[in-house]
């Protein structure tokens, strides 16, 4: 282990990020993989958008139906989505956030 320091950050100022995600291209949308997952009770969606604008996520189940919806005006750069699941049934959901009249969509899994 080299020289590493450890300090606390706002979270509203970072978001989490994984190996694959290091390279995020500045000019297109991102919507990252909630964290943890599978989750139990909370979870943490990171996105990132290159401009200000509205915003819808909603999670579906496997049936198709919408168990939340959450439209809001975000500013551009980084943007996190903190959701409680412990109320959503054990199972496999996705999660979809609409922006400029398109959508991008993640898997998520809720375990009990």
């Amino acid at each position: 282990i080299d020289d590493f320091c450890i300090e606390r950050v706002d979270r509203a100022q970072c978001f989490p990020v994984g190996l694959s995600e290091l390279n995020i291209d500045r000019d297109k949308v991102y919507l990252g993989q909630n964290i943890p997952n599978p989750s139990t009770s909370q979870t943490t969606i990171p996105f990132y958008l290159p401009d200000a604008g509205n915003v819808n996520f909603v999670i579906r189940n496997m049936l198709g139906q919408s168990v939340y919806s959450e439209n809001q005006s975000r500013p551009s750069g980084d943007g996190i989505l903190e959701l409680d699941v412990s109320e959503l049934s054990g199972g496999i959901y996705y999660y979809t956030m609409w922006y400029n009249n398109k959508q991008y969509s993640r898997k998520m899994i809720v375990t009990k």
